[in-house]
């Protein structure tokens, strides 16, 4: 017999929705190091918004079945992060998101083909990827009086 993780089938991930894979893993890590609990971890819908997304590609995410999202109703002076289910595809802007067992074995078949990034993924502007996993983020930098050319900035992925 096959465990349930054996079960999953690995989905096809578009290439535009690749980079969001390493902020949900990552987050699926930290819970399993510390709380265990996915949602204590949640990435919010803001962080993938940064990275590309958009509602199609969230209503993709939902449909292959590789991701739950729900809407945090946090207070100030609440101990811990609470959350609400929103509708089956309904992403207000408190929306945050946790991997599924599918979504995490997909994702880290995506890691161990090396392809966590797609070799031309739509990025925020400013952003390009130069290569090898490398992302040049390009930013202008102003003083009072003095006018720079535009400085770049390499982070290792």
């Amino acid at each position: 017999m096959s465990s349930s993780r054996d079960n999953h089938i690995h989905v096809d991930v578009p290439s535009r929705i690749c980079p969001v894979l390493l902020p949900l893993l990552e987050a699926i890590d930290y819970a399993e190091q510390t709380s265990g609990d996915a949602w204590e971890f949640a990435v919010e819908i803001d962080q993938l918004t940064a990275l590309g997304m958009t509602l199609n590609d969230y209503r993709w995410l939902v449909r292959a079945g590789l991701v739950d999202h729900r809407r945090e109703v946090t207070l100030e002076g609440d101990n811990g992060r609470s959350f609400r289910p929103t509708g089956d595809l309904v992403f207000p802007p408190s929306t945050c998101f946790v991997l599924t067992e599918k979504g995490i074995s997909t994702a880290q078949a995506h890691l161990k083909k090396g392809r966590p990034f797609p070799d031309r993924p739509i990025m925020p502007n400013g952003h390009k990827t130069v290569g090898n996993g490398l992302i040049r983020i390009e930013t202008p930098q102003e003083h009072v009086g003095i006018r720079k050319r535009p400085a770049n900035c390499i982070l290792f992925v």
